[in-house]
């Protein structure tokens, strides 16, 4: 059998050797002479085989024998016996009932399904017979920094970490290995710092061409490179993210997408800054409650928003709830304390100390948090925060100044223009003036008692008492002959909460009825009401019109939708008011609805006789269609008859298409159409007595053109469902007849329009513009000034028009940056604490007794205070006495370095976790985590740089057989690859690798039909649509993590799927591994990228470019039989393609990105059919 294949065979050679796994000890190498240590070999024993009936769990305790604690263990039972008498192994029960011949008094009993081994049993005699000495848990006592042992091997430490090590190994009678070579070191180094490999050239910078050796200090400078990749960041937060169950969808019911890539960046980010681990914990756990948080704070506490969530109908908010704060007691308490706390829900946990109500106590840190039990299916669910990226702030930065340029642009002086401004203010005044004539009042009265004030510029200003509603009464007189109209101007008062034209803070007002008297100035009589006909307004709310006002019902007005604009309302008498001698008026307007307080706070009323300032009137909705021809594209650009000759008498379509009027289309409703790829056209009349602006919305269904007379007003070329109020269209009318036509299109789907009048101003001119001209230019403030010179500039100046039409652009494009921040998923607590109880077996509806915020009164108390909260807890778990913290982490970091942890159980440093192989080297590297400021490369650093690290891999088998888990660490590293190490590797060698850092997730190749299996039809995540372009061939970290079907490929290499939290991953090697890397779209691409790199880069042999594979993917290059066995390969595969240069061609048309036709087909066929093989290798996918 040929070398290679067997390489490729190592895949699976731990299912076929039956290795142990983490959970079986080498016993050879744990049994010790001498006394026994309770803590390394009788805990471990009592924990598993009796603590679950005999352990801290008081509820569940059978025989009332407690074996936990001494006083426990020694005290005489029920039955008059003492399960252990210290010194004496005869008299003690425990031994008795454990060597029990009859089998139903033999412990552990039959139905717990746990025998003990004889060297057990031997091992718990010793221990009685030495006097059955407790300790208290290694794990619950805080470390304390132990001597760095003498070892008679001195020449071989490089740290402390080897003193430990060898120190070990001297006992054991065990010889360290020799180191690895240079290229060996430097890529195990690539892959455990960076997660990818170093490239050949790196190696040939490294290593120099010296052939006495690299230069002294290379790993040392290598490090330091490693340590300031952004590969380092993304390989780090990888790690975490695991922990921090992380993922892009909810996770539970439809499983929707869910926005969180902000926090996994902000993860990265604080990895590749070395943020000090006690800072990334706090703002972890409790940015939110630092003091005056910042953004990147509040981001960080994303960690406890990863959390599973649902919007199932249905739902128990109270159970999702405790659930959520359940989930983040269990993640906190994995990834900080290393704790199984989480058996403590229903019970009293059965192996360590920690109760019920302790597990509660926890639980109520939790429970306060601001969030809602159902995501609603939504991509964002409160609380959160808006987080610009980079490039949008240097967008924004670049905005922000153009639009000061444009600002002072705007201001500065335009001699031209500015002297036509004065000639048209003059002109525009005159004809104002002479319009109008403003009524100066004989009494103006409040029916609800508020206070009204009339100014000399005939204002009336309201103050006072602000009732829910009321009348004003307004009388006063004018010889003014012919009154045709009434004006009302209800302007903004700035002395009013809203600021606005209204009395209330929300500045809106309700005009419900709006009556008119008049009477003959020299009779005595009440004055005779008028009937109003018709009314206009600059602005109307929807469903609140002008001409609401005039049914002198409360449940209808006019409104204006607030705001600190003037606006004006004209009224039009059905017959013209023309007394000899004078005419006496009363004016009553009523504010009668349900809306309290919605009162006009200043206003000024003026008659007139001029029936050019009359309110235009709209004639009725004339239809012609359908159109069609092509496409919506096509449909929405071709010019059908109407576009080209609207009049209402003309046919189209050889006169099978006419004008139709169509009473049915009422303004302010959304009116539904028929058909898909096609147009219809809408036109009316708007008569105007004269020229003046008039604004109306639209919506559409899909796109939409406007004119008005001929003119095109509007364009929106959109695929969108019709909607209210969806586009404001301002047109210039002309004193007559005018033609408003519309064009809509739809490309399918549902197909609408909508149309709804908003305003008019009757003069020409905005109320405010008009108020300013009428003052005197002496009583003109500078705001006035500057709102008079804006209106002008804009309206008349095409230069000015154009600098206003750039700014009116970014400030457009600025607030869509703003408001399409990226979202993401915070903590945020309620303003007052929700109250927390036990929950009697877990279950959310039978709460127990009532609990406060508390941690396990086996560890040092929390920090003194009357409400601890999440702050508190955080500055806990990182107090530097606390006995777990550092413990737990620099055991992942040893782990994540050699493979597995001193503690091989990394989730549970309690009672039925795994011993430390080395407890002192152990505590020395958390003593030192916390002495260096929590400086988590400084951890690494020293790892990496220890001679236990660069030993070689390389075992004979009889040093297998001796320590197959390499306990002794007398070898270096060596497993599989992870899952994303692998696909990174292979995208890095091809060339694809795309190494842009953060952003949203991803979505790179994977089989069709994975997410529809298990998902609702109705979710979005339903079907997966693969990205194209360079999403495709970006790290895998950046991989779209969907939770009921994580990314498969990446799940066949042992993956988690992320629902819950996950500090370590099995590894697991299987021929499905095999399958997919010498299949999976990614791998045949990335292998014909890689072979198409070998020819363009590897040199002008075949030798040449297989050993630029090879080394690639070794970082060695090829010995003589391995050469031979790939240039058979590469022939073989030549002869192939050679006869099959279809095959070829298929071969080399998977994947997205495009083979270069320049080069050979057969020959890039058959070196991407040789690089997929070297991907394949155990070698390649192995850390060694």
């Amino acid at each position: 059998m040929s070398r290679i294949l067997l390489l490729i065979l190592g895949v699976a050679s731990t299912l076929v050797l039956g290795l142990p796994t983490a959970g079986e000890p080498a016993r050879s190498l744990t049994d010790h002479t001498g006394p026994v240590d309770f803590q390394r070999d009788v805990r471990p024993i009592l924990s598993d085989r009796c603590y679950q009936c005999h352990g801290p769990d008081a509820a569940h305790r059978r025989a009332g024998l407690r074996l936990d604690t001494r006083d426990g263990a020694v005290a005489t039972l029920p039955s008059g016996r003492r399960a252990i008498v210290p010194g004496d192994p005869g008299a003690s029960a425990l031994l008795t009932r454990i060597r029990h011949p009859d089998v139903l008094e033999r412990m552990p009993p039959r139905a717990a399904k746990k025998t003990l081994l004889d060297t057990e049993i031997a091992t718990l005699h010793r221990w009685v017979e030495e006097g059955a000495p407790y300790a208290s848990h290694w794990a619950f006592v805080a470390p304390r920094r132990p001597a760095v042992p003498s070892v008679a091997d001195a020449a071989w430490v490089r740290n402390p970490i080897d003193a430990f090590i060898r120190s070990h190994q001297e006992r054991k009678g065990a010889r360290p290995s020799p180191e690895a070579d240079p290229q060996t070191l430097l890529r195990r180094l690539a892959y455990d710092l960076n997660g990818a490999p170093p490239s050949p050239g790196e190696i040939d910078r490294v290593l120099g061409k010296d052939p006495s050796g690299p230069p002294s200090g290379y790993l040392d400078e290598f490090t330091d490179r490693m340590f300031a990749s952004p590969r380092y960041g993304e390989h780090m937060a990888r790690h975490w993210l695991d922990a921090a169950r992380y993922g892009d969808t909810h996770g539970l019911h439809l499983d929707n997408r869910r926005s969180m890539w902000p926090y996994r960046d902000w993860v990265i980010d604080a990895f590749n800054h070395n943020v000090r681990f006690d800072q990334f914990t706090i703002e972890q756990l409790a940015g939110d409650l630092l003091p005056s948080p910042t953004l990147a704070q509040r981001v960080a506490t994303g960690f406890n928003r990863c959390n599973v969530t649902t919007a199932e109908g249905g739902l128990i908010a109270a159970e999702y709830l405790a659930k959520y704060a359940m989930d983040r007691v269990d993640t906190t308490s994995t990834v900080w304390l290393g704790m199984t706390v989480a058996c403590a829900k229903c019970h009293d946990h059965k192996f360590d100390p920690v109760s019920q109500e302790e597990y509660y106590r926890l639980f109520a840190f939790f429970n306060s948090i601001s969030e809602k039990a159902s995501d609603g299916n939504k991509l964002i669910a409160p609380p959160f925060v808006r987080v610009p990226t980079e490039a949008l702030v240097k967008r924004e930065a670049e905005i922000a100044e153009s639009l000061q340029g444009l600002k002072a642009k705007l201001a500065a002086p335009l001699p031209e223009v500015d002297a036509a401004q004065r000639e048209w203010a003059e002109q525009t005044t005159k004809r104002l003036q002479g319009g109008w004539v403003v009524l100066r009042p004989r009494s103006v009265t409040s029916a609800k008692g508020a206070t009204m004030k009339v100014g000399e510029d005939r204002i009336v200003t309201v103050s006072g008492v602000s009732p829910d509603h009321d009348v004003y009464t307004f009388e006063t007189g004018t010889h003014l002959r012919d009154i045709r109209l009434i004006r009302l101007e209800a302007l903004v008062n700035g002395d009013q909460p809203g600021a606005g034209v209204g009395r209330a803070s929300h500045s809106n007002i309700v005009l419900t009825d709006f009556e008119l008297a008049a009477a003959p100035a020299d009779q005595a009589d009440a004055p005779e009401p008028l009937p109003v006909v018709t009314a206009c307004a600059d602005y109307a709310q929807r469903d609140y019109t002008i001409a609401s006002a005039l049914d002198d019902k409360p449940a209808t007005g006019w409104a204006v939708d607030g705001g600190k604009e003037d606006r004006t309302a004209v009224f039009q008498l059905e017959a013209p008011i023309s007394f000899v001698g004078g005419t006496r008026l009363r004016i009553r307007m009523k504010f009668e609805s349900s809306h309290p307080q919605h009162t006009i706070s200043r206003f000024r009323l003026s008659v007139s006789d001029r029936p050019d300032k009359a309110p235009s009137t709209r004639g009725p909705w004339f239809e012609a269609g359908p159109f069609s021809g092509g496409n919506v594209e096509q449909v929405f650009k071709r010019a059908f008859g109407p576009e080209k000759d609207p009049d209402i008498a003309k046919t189209y379509r050889k006169g099978k298409v006419a004008w139709v009027e169509s009473p049915q289309y009422v303004d302010g409703r959304i009116h539904t159409l028929k058909g898909g790829n096609r147009a219809h056209y809408f036109q009316r009349r708007i008569t105007s007595p004269g020229a003046r602006p008039y604004t109306f919305f639209v919506g559409s269904d899909d796109a939409i053109k406007v004119w008005i007379n001929g003119e095109e007003a509007f364009v929106l070329n959109a695929r969108r469902a019709v909607a209210v109020d969806q586009n404001r269209v301002t047109v210039q009318l002309r004193q007559g007849e005018n033609r408003l036509l519309m064009k809509i299109v739809n490309g399918g789907g549902g197909f609408g329009f909508y149309f709804r009048p908003v305003g008019e101003n009757v003069d020409g001119v905005s109320t405010s513009i008009a108020r300013i001209l009428t003052t005197p230019p002496t009583g003109r403030t500078a705001p006035d000034l500057a709102t008079l010179q804006a209106h002008y500039r804009r309206n008349f100046s095409p230069e000015w028009k154009q600098l206003d039409a750039e700014r009116t652009k970014l400030t457009t494009e600025l607030a869509g940056i703003r408001k399409n921040y990226p979202q993401t998923m915070v903590m945020e607590e309620l303003p007052k604490r929700r109250p927390a109880h036990v929950l009697i077996r877990g279950q959310y509806d039978q709460p127990g007794a009532a609990v406060t915020p508390g941690t396990p009164a086996v560890f040092p108390p929390l920090p003194s205070s009357d409400a601890p909260s999440r702050l508190e807890l955080a500055r806990w778990l990182v107090d530097p006495g606390h006995p777990l913290t550092a413990r737990v982490f620099v055991n992942r970091l040893w782990m994540m370095v050699f493979g597995r942890g001193l503690v091989a159980t990394p989730e549970d440093f309690g009672s039925q976790g795994r011993y430390p192989t080395h407890r002192e080297l152990l505590d020395w590297l958390a003593c030192e985590f916390v002495a260096c400021g929590w400086d988590i490369q400084h951890m690494l650093r020293l790892m990496v740089s220890s001679a236990t690290y660069r030993q070689s891999s390389g075992a004979t088998p009889e040093a297998i057989a001796r320590d197959p888990e390499n306990v002794l660490y007398a070898r270096g590293p060596q497993h599989r690859l992870d899952a994303e190490q692998i696909r990174d590797a292979a995208l890095l060698m091809s060339g694809l690798l795309i190494e842009k850092v953060g952003g949203p997730s991803v979505k790179p190749y994977q089989p069709p039909g994975v997410w529809f299996a298990v998902g609702y039809t109705s979710s979005n995540t339903a079907r997966f649509k693969r990205d194209t372009g360079d999403a495709l061939w970006r790290r895998s970290m950046y991989t779209f993590w969907k939770r009921t079907a994580p990314p498969p490929t990446m799940q066949i290499f042992d993956a988690p799927s992320r629902e819950a939290c996950s500090v370590s991953r099995p590894r697991t090697n299987t021929p499905l591994q095999a399958l997919a890397l010498m299949n999976d779209v990614q791998y045949v691409e990335a292998a014909r990228a890689f072979a198409e790199r070998a020819l363009r880069e590897g040199g002008g042999s075949w030798d040449d470019r297989l050993q630029y594979l090879w080394r690639w993917a070794m970082t060695r290059r090829p010995d003589a039989f391995e050469r031979s066995v790939l240039r058979d390969d590469l022939a073989r595969h030549r002869a192939h393609y050679t006869d099959h240069p279809d095959d070829a061609k298929a071969l080399l048309g998977v994947g997205e990105s495009k083979a270069d036709p320049a080069l050979d087909p057969i020959d890039h066929a058959a070196l991407t059919a040789v690089a997929n093989m070297i991907l394949n290798l155990h070698e390649a996918t192995n850390k060694r």
